[in-house]
């Protein structure tokens, strides 16, 4: 393992660090094994349990347009056991995903849940946030199961689009540090994503995200100045496509440590093609 180019990286780098790391994932693989068999290797499973399980606490999602859902009583090992039961079906419905063998199936299901949890790209989306309307925010209500849509769309390539979209308004807000008073900022209404079936190692795909902040008291005196009476410019909120992207790659380091690695065909880039033909194989 300690010989894998991909491990021994820095605890800063976000990248995932066997050395530190392996023991933390240790929770309990006999049980995991039990109640997952073969949906998902262990040490996939434990780290969707421990980082990326937004999602399964929802129960619900979205795939190419048809609602799935899954039970969310029981413990978390249980609720991701039920979630792979019902993608993997899905998936299987799906033109193009139909052909998928049992390894990429697996790996969607944990490539899913990683672009799908905000813990994967939570600081780099508050940063831009912070940048845009001038102060550090939260997202409000980002705990509450039904705060959000989840969604994924299988694409031709293959590749798949994943998003997140939030179903309430003035979700984005500041607090002041003394007061503690909400003041409203902006709202964030979806975060989307696209990548290429399986990611290529290092790849972090990039993440548009739909924002809508309210004016400052400056925008609005300027917008004022410049328009007649008809102009209503100075109401309207700004909105804002704003593209970030994490720090870590999407693929899991362990893939490549528990398994062969994926050879490529060919060179190829992250946002266009993807090296997927060995999967079919």
């Amino acid at each position: 393992i300690k010989s894998c180019p991909l491990i021994g990286c820095d605890q800063g780098s976000g990248r995932f660090n066997v050395e530190q790391d392996w023991l933390a994932l240790r929770i309990d693989t006999a049980a995991v094994m039990a109640l997952l068999g073969s949906d998902l290797p262990p040490l996939l499973a434990k780290e969707i349990l421990r980082d990326y399980a937004d999602m399964l606490r929802v129960g619900r999602l979205l795939v190419n347009g048809t609602g799935i859902t899954w039970q969310t009583g029981g413990s978390m090992e249980v609720q991701l056991q039920r979630f792979c039961t019902a993608l993997f079906a899905t998936l299987r419905r799906i033109p193009d995903s139909a052909l998928f063998r049992e390894p990429m199936m697996q790996r969607c299901a944990y490539w899913i849940c990683k672009a799908l949890s905000i813990n994967y790209i939570l600081m780099e989306v508050l940063q831009a946030i912070g940048s845009r309307v001038g102060m550090m925010c939260t997202i409000e209500g980002s705990q509450d199961i039904d705060a959000a849509d989840y969604l994924i769309e299988v694409l031709p390539g293959p590749a798949i689009r994943a998003g997140i979209r939030w179903k309430v308004k003035d979700n984005i807000v500041h607090r002041d540090p003394q007061t503690a008073e909400r003041i409203v900022k902006a709202t964030l209404h979806s975060l989307e994503t696209e990548f290429v079936l399986p990611p290529e190692i290092g790849c972090a795909p990039a993440y548009t995200m739909h924002l809508e902040s309210r004016r400052s008291i400056a925008s609005q005196f300027f917008s004022t100045m410049a328009c007649t009476e008809s102009c209503t410019d100075k109401e309207r909120p700004l909105q804002s496509n704003i593209i970030v992207s994490p720090t870590s790659p999407l693929r899991s380091p362990i893939e490549d440590a528990i398994d062969r690695p994926v050879r490529v065909c060919c060179p190829t880039s992250c946002s266009l093609f993807g090296p997927w033909l060995p999967w079919f194989q």
